[in-house]
């Protein structure tokens, strides 16, 4: 983990992947109106940091959501054209976010496939950094209410380190004990890794055991479910990304 400061060689690196991502927006933008389709607007973000290590791992968070988001949304594309497209970014996101994980010190890739999120996993993921959002967003679209849209987020911190042998023990954000809603007699913990998921069952007030079909190393994303199952109507919480080690 860096501690204070960047290189000037990891300074360089930052402001060019902020030029590509501006790139990438532009020819997703020419793409669609060349096939005669109008970009929604977007949500809009607001980012805060304190230092330099505050800022790199934000940019680690987003450019995981950005690779898995790409993924997630694959068989949603039907146009060769726009897939292709997408597919070349993809590949960018993915070589931007194993750049800031080595700048943090963390590996730079530790799971042999990635997770494809769906665009409720995604929203909810960005969900705390939306400030406003105009009209006619993929949001709306998606039937979303622009004041509730999104899940519960629980205290789980993005790439928080978890012991692969112990009860993993979170709450909401805010410190009050998860318990199942009305209806509900039990939640389970859904670890998703590339196109698999497993499930241990949720105690309140304890937590729950890591799935042992997972192996030191690898990074998932963890989200509550009052079933065995992650279909969107079985979501309980906001999804997170959490690293395993022994």
């Amino acid at each position: 983990m860096i501690e204070a400061g960047l290189s000037v060689d990891e300074v360089t690196e930052f402001q060019t992947a902020f030029v590509i991502e501006q790139t990438h927006v532009n020819t997703l933008v020419s793409v669609l109106e060349s096939l005669g389709q109008s970009p929604l607007n977007q949500p809009e973000f607001y980012f805060s940091f304190e230092s330099p290590v505050d800022f790199v791992e934000q940019i680690a968070v987003q450019e995981q959501i950005a690779t898995d988001a790409y993924l997630g949304a694959a068989g949603l594309i039907s146009s060769n054209q726009v897939l292709t497209e997408a597919a070349s970014i993809m590949v960018v996101e993915a070589r931007q976010s194993s750049f800031a994980n080595s700048v943090l010190g963390s590996d730079a890739f530790s799971s042999p496939f990635e997770t494809g999120l769906s665009l409720e996993q995604v929203v909810n993921l960005v969900a705390p950094l939306i400030v406003s959002i105009p009209d006619n967003t993929i949001l709306q679209v998606l039937g979303f209410d622009v004041n509730s849209f999104a899940l519960e987020q629980t205290s789980i911190t993005a790439f928080q380190e978890v012991s692969i042998s112990s009860t993993f023990s979170f709450s909401y954000s805010g410190g009050e004990e998860i318990t199942p809603p009305e209806n509900v007699n039990q939640l389970y913990c859904a670890f998703i890794e590339g196109s698999q998921s497993y499930f241990t069952e949720y105690t309140p007030g304890s937590g729950c055991e890591i799935s042992n079909q997972l192996e030191v190393g690898e990074v998932v994303v963890v989200q509550l479910t009052v079933s065995e199952s992650i279909s969107v109507d079985q979501l309980f919480s906001a999804p997170q990304y959490i690293q395993l080690f022994p």
